[in-house]
């Protein structure tokens, strides 16, 4: 496996702070309350991509950080289109592409984070388990 160069990950995980921060002011901005799943996406994409570059950046060839990166990316985007999603149908709900691209969006990486979430936690080393018996 070749490592993921230091400046693509220093460059990947303010990309998952960006959309998420991106996606919380959004919704914000549609005058709705905000739910706790809502929040609870935004602090797993902060954390995971958090994770994943202090891994990476540590051990460039480390597939567990590169999973969590990947995970705190899709995670991000998925605020940014929940955040688009929720002004849909308000006085500040953005163009009606932007609402289509969303919601393909949310269902397409869908596909993609339950894998990820599989492999993370297939991954995690496990030192003297007591289910190994």
């Amino acid at each position: 496996m070749q490592s993921i160069p230091r400046p693509a990950t220093v460059a990947l995980a303010p990309t998952a702070f960006a959309c998420t921060v991106a996606g919380l002011w959004l919704h914000a901005g549609g005058g709705q309350a905000t739910p706790s799943g809502f929040l609870q996406y935004a602090a797993v994409a902060v954390g995971t991509a958090a994770l994943g570059a202090f891994i990476l950046w540590h051990r460039p060839r480390n597939r567990y950080g590169l999973t969590h990166l990947a995970l705190g990316v899709l995670f991000g985007a998925v605020v940014l289109a929940a955040g688009v999603l929720s002004r849909a149908g308000t006085p500040a709900a953005l163009p009606g592409w932007t609402e289509e691209v969303a919601l393909a969006w949310s269902w397409i990486a869908a596909a993609f984070l339950l894998p990820l979430w599989v492999i993370v936690i297939a991954a995690f080393p496990m030192r003297g388990s007591t289910a190994t018996g």
